[in-house]
This record gives C-alpha cells, structure tokens and sequence, in this order.
C-alpha cells in the first residue's frame, strides 16, 4: 500500500506539482471517514493522480523477488553468457561434443546450473554426490542453443550471399512473394544439419568437389537411426522453381 502511494507521489512531482504545496495537500485533515494512515495517504494520492490525469502505475516498482527467485535469474544469466562463449567456438568442436556419448568419469560436474531449488546448506549438500547426469544434459543444452544461433546466423548470411553448395541445392533465392520464404526454410533445415550433426561452418561444403548438389551441401545418408532421419528431413525440402531436390 505505502509502496503505491510513493509511486503516486513521484508521478505527482513528475507533472510539476511543488513538493511543498502536495506535501500541505496529503496532510491536510479532510475527515473523510478514513483513519488508518496508509489507507488515507493512498486514497489522496490516488485522488490527486486522478484529477491530473496521472498514471500512477507507471511509477510502480515490481513486487520485490524471493531469493529462489534471484538465484533462477542469476542462473539464466550465467546461462545465457556461457550460450554466448559457446557461439564463438568452431562449428566442429560443438558438434563433436553434442554427439560424444556420455562420459561420467570425464564430463565436468560443475556446470551443472539449471534453475533448480537453491543449494542446501553445506552440511547437506556435502552429503549429497554431484549430479552427473544432470551436468552433462545442462551442458547439452547450452550447446544446443550454441549451435542453434550459429545456425540462425549462417541462414542470416545466406540472404545476403549464399553458399555455393546452396545455390546449387536450392537454386537462386528468389526475391520476394512466397518462395522467398520457402527458400529461407529450406536453408534452415539444411544449415540446421550442418551445424547440429556434421560440424560444418556456413561456406564449407559437405563433399568438396562433388557434383552431385545433395551430397555437395549435406553429405552422404548416414547408417546411425537418428541421424539418418535428420538427414532425410534436412532433403525433405519445399522446393523453388530451380531447386534440385524433389519434393
């Protein structure tokens, strides 16, 4: 209640109005019938912001945070900056992390940061191991994301000049209307592959020297389940009038 009433004030002061003349005004005894002090400052004040069309409410601080509260957006942020660190890291190494099989005796423990309940104190968590699991899927994730803005930027880059294995593949990008648009999916899902599942950097092509453009651009079809049906969704294009692949 004082919280909204300090905002009025401010939004007051903000419109001109004198400090000594609102003072004189919310101390003046009007004997409206209301007696506890909060209760009367917030009615003026809401009055007043009333009668000079002030919106009080942009002047109102967020409800203060729980401390559960700032350790979880202190994680997202420590989060976000390793995200940012990862981005800058060769295409290769990322990918051959995402798909090294998991290792508990070798995958760090202390990146484990994932907006869970705030440490114990440390007489409880000395009895309670690290988890490794949890620290390899939070590492995962954060090199998705890594992969995922790697990505993002190689199609940002292809609008302006494409890679000759896409050209190739997709053919010219069209541009405007509707195939503008299904030439930029389509190099998403292609780029989305390389990045995730092959290791490749925007500019390198999958088979240097190939003709043929789908294994210029992606490679061969790999025998591994799960990758294999990357493979096929990554050909799976909406074509343009000079696209390469079928539908």
């Amino acid at each position: 209640m004082r919280s909204r009433a300090a905002a009025g004030v401010h939004a007051l002061l903000d419109t001109g109005q004198e400090p000594e003349q609102l003072t004189a005004t919310l101390a003046h005894d009007t004997r409206d019938g209301i007696r506890a002090g909060a209760a009367v400052l917030v009615q003026r004040v809401a009055d007043l912001c009333e009668r000079g069309d002030v919106d009080l409410t942009l002047y109102e601080l967020p409800d203060p945070t729980t401390a559960q509260q700032e350790w979880n957006n202190l994680i997202q942020l420590l989060d976000q900056a390793e995200i940012t660190h990862l981005t800058t890291q060769p295409t290769a190494t990322l990918a051959a992390e995402r798909r090294a099989p998991a290792d508990p005796s070798t995958r760090p423990t202390s990146d484990a940061r994932t907006p869970a309940p705030m440490p114990a104190p440390v007489s409880d968590a000395a009895d309670r191991p690290p988890s490794t699991e949890a620290a390899r899927t939070a590492r995962l994730a954060r090199i998705e994301a890594a992969l995922d803005r790697q990505t993002a930027d190689a199609v940002h880059r292809a609008m302006g000049e494409p890679a000759d294995y896409l050209t190739a593949l997709l053919g010219p990008r069209p541009t405007a209307g509707p195939q503008a648009a299904i030439w930029e999916s389509a190099v998403s899902q292609v780029e989305h592959y390389r990045h995730h599942h092959l290791g490749l950097p925007f500019g390198t092509p999958a088979t240097p020297g190939a003709t043929d453009p789908v294994r210029l651009a992606i490679g061969d079809r790999p025998t591994e389940p799960q990758t294999a049906d990357a493979y096929d969704q990554a050909c799976a294009l909406h074509t343009t009038p000079d696209a390469q692949l079928p539908l």
